[in-house]
């Protein structure tokens, strides 16, 4: 399965299986092809088990497929990953805004206790967030007194 993916290719590499290694890997690809939403799962096992290989081919589709994924999956993802994601050209505009922010309302309830004044100017910026979906501009406008 995706959750147990990329400790078993870190499992097979540390070993040794070549084999396995081969397989999980194809596995990953295969999964990300036909379920590019499937990238977030990936992410934090990536970081975890040091995997850049896995990291860059799910980062990238996070970044291509990021008005897909749900906003849920989406707050689960390491705040710094979400953050350094939030720079690729392919979010900025007026057609990402509305799901862009419903995905920092997410990841911003998610990750409480590590959002501060700075945190929060960063992940609203206007140039990234020009607009805010109104399911979403209540809680952002509270945060936004931190």
């Amino acid at each position: 399965t995706p959750k147990d993916a990329v400790v078993m290719r870190h499992l097979a590499s540390y070993f040794g299986v070549k084999a396995l290694y081969n397989d999980v890997g194809d596995f990953i690809r295969q999964d990300l092809t036909q379920r590019p939403t499937n990238a977030p799962l990936y992410v934090a096992d990536a970081i975890l088990y040091h995997d850049e290989k896995v990291l860059e081919a799910a980062k990238s589709l996070c970044a291509q497929k990021f008005n897909e994924i749900k906003s849920e999956v989406m707050a689960e993802l390491p705040l710094q990953f979400f953050r350094d994601m939030l720079s690729s050209p392919n979010l900025i505009g007026e057609e990402n805004s509305d799901i862009l922010s419903r995905h920092v309302a997410a990841v911003c309830r998610n990750h409480a206790n590590e959002i501060d004044h700075n945190v929060m100017i960063e992940l609203t910026d206007h140039e990234i967030m020009p607009t805010i979906a109104s399911d979403a501009a209540l809680y952002l406008m509270q945060l936004s007194n931190v």
